[in-house]
Formats: structure tokens, C-alpha cells, sequence
């Protein structure tokens, strides 16, 4: 085999996995026992909504809970706690 050959397949053997690793998503931890996971999906418009936990508990006095959603530049912001 020539070593022009073997100078371009050793880097794809290398590439490969590594850019096959990046395809895996795993959930984040629960924030809480009140929370349950949205898986992710896509509307019928063909937004694409990322799986996320939503919130499902009693209100918290004092504190107002912010659904997750898209900001104005179009990143995702997850849900949280508001005073």
C-alpha cells in the first residue's frame, strides 16, 4: 500500500469515532422530584424542541416557575425559578 494512501486512511480511522461519539445525547439529571421529561420532538411547523424536564409540582410561595423556551435569537432556555 503507498504511503500516500496510508497517510489518508490513518486520519479517518482516527475521525471516525470521535465524530460518532458527538452523536450521543444523554438527559441531564433530574432538577427535582416534581419534574418530569419531555422527550424531544418536532412541531408540525418543523421547530425542533429539545427533550427537557418540566415541572409538574405544587407552587412554590414567592417563586413563579418559567416553562422552558425559545429566546429571541432562537436558543433554547430552559425552565427555572423566578422571585
Amino acid at each position: 500500500m503507498s504511503n500516500i494512501l496510508k497517510a489518508l486512511i490513518a486520519p479517518c480511522v482516527i475521525a471516525l469515532p470521535l465524530s460518532l461519539a458527538s452523536c450521543a445525547h444523554t438527559k441531564p439529571p433530574r432538577p427535582g422530584k416534581n419534574f418530569i421529561w419531555v422527550p424531544p420532538r418536532t412541531t408540525p411547523a418543523g421547530e425542533f424542541i429539545p427533550g427537557h424536564w418540566k415541572r409538574t409540582g405544587p407552587v412554590v410561595e414567592g417563586k413563579v416557575w418559567v416553562p422552558a423556551r425559545r429566546g429571541p435569537n432562537g436558543r433554547w432556555i430552559p425552565g427555572h425559578w423566578r422571585d
